[in-house]
């Protein structure tokens, strides 16, 4: 650059603590004054998002089911994201946690006889996790409300 800038160009960088601050947008402000006594102010938007979603079952076979599958649906929702742009994750029986998808329902194969416990949780934009894996109608031992489906066994015929 022809005439070089009478002094060198200079980035801070801020680190903010936003986990007691409300849901929503603030504005970050900072000031800054040269050696000459030239003031410069900037000021930025942000939201906040530290509320986690909230999951719902909205759909689920009878919790006593005689075939070795069931397809369990959800939802969620998030104080600023919407519903559609949630990700979701489950798991069967403690078992590992799905990949996070977009999927609100999933297919179950395989069901053993015996009971089952099914738990989902939603992921907002902002990376909260739903930590209540809330599931609609029965227990777990992480939410006294996660559903749990029952393959009884076959009838012996009389």
């Amino acid at each position: 650059m022809t005439p070089a800038p009478p002094a060198s160009p200079l980035s801070i960088t801020a680190i903010w603590a936003h986990h007691h601050v409300a849901d929503g947008s603030h504005t970050l402000g900072a000031s800054a004054t040269d050696r000459a006594g030239n003031p410069r102010t900037a000021a930025r938007v942000v939201i906040v998002d530290n509320t986690p979603p909230d999951t719902r079952i909205t759909g689920d076979s009878t919790p006593e089911i005689a075939v070795a599958s069931a397809t369990v649906s959800f939802t969620g929702i998030d104080n600023l994201t919407p519903a559609d742009n949630l990700a979701f994750s489950w798991r069967l029986d403690g078992g590992g946690w799905s990949a996070f998808s977009g999927a609100t329902a999933a297919a179950l194969s395989g069901l053993t006889e015996g009971a089952h416990t099914f738990e989902v949780k939603a992921r907002d934009l902002a990376g909260n996790d739903d930590r209540r894996r809330r599931p609609g109608r029965s227990a777990s031992a992480s939410d006294p409300r996660s559903p749990r489906f029952r393959r009884p066994a076959a009838r012996s015929a009389r």
